[in-house]
């Protein structure tokens, strides 16, 4: 995927003739930057354990709440 990064700092997809080795510069008038997508990164959301000494910390503030 191309995209063109405008001198108005707005992102638009390159048109399908766009040839990167061998660019139309009238098509790159007003163009700032030419970005070519190569990979696509999702979100994702990963949980994981909190460490064993920091759960054993955890508890203890727990515990010496409960008894104040």
């Amino acid at each position: 995927m191309i995209i063109f990064k405008k001198t108005n700092g707005a992102l638009v997809e390159a048109p399908t003739q766009f040839n990167v080795d061998n660019p139309d510069l009238r098509l790159l008038e007003d163009v700032a930057e030419v970005l070519v997508v190569g990979k696509s990164l999702v979100k994702q959301v990963k949980l994981v354990p909190k460490p064993k000494e920091e759960i054993a910390k955890i508890r203890q503030s727990r515990s010496s709440r409960k008894s104040a």
